[in-house]
């Protein structure tokens, strides 16, 4: 009897293992940022057990937001998922890096 009511009483905090259709709702909004979109795919794909690489890269295809990184996906899928995070990567910084330039003031000449 003891141990009926302790499994009942301790069975809801087990936590949940996070399932494919999670991985699904991971979309990138149109002003979010490669980064801020990969990071809770990157979390969710980690989580999800024996998830098949080919699974989490057409998930990742669905959820990406049109733009330079996609295309480059579209163009030469990677062949794991090491490969596609190390490509992220690349994106990630030249997006940041051009985020950066938007931003800079622009330099002015002085005597113009």
């Amino acid at each position: 009897m003891l141990y009926a009511r302790f499994t009942a009483r301790f069975a809801d905090s087990k936590p949940a293992l996070t399932s494919l259709a999670s991985l699904q709702n991971v979309v990138q909004w149109d002003n979010e940022s490669l980064r801020h979109y990969m990071t809770p795919f990157t979390r969710a794909t980690l989580s999800i057990p024996d998830l098949h690489p080919d699974v989490a890269r057409h998930s990742l295809l669905v959820g990406l937001k049109r733009g330079p990184f996609l295309e480059s996906l579209y163009v030469d899928l990677p062949p794991n998922m090491n490969n596609l995070r190390t490509r992220a990567a690349r994106y990630m910084s030249i997006e940041e890096n051009t985020e950066a330039r938007k931003r800079r003031p622009q330099s002015t000449v002085e005597g113009q």
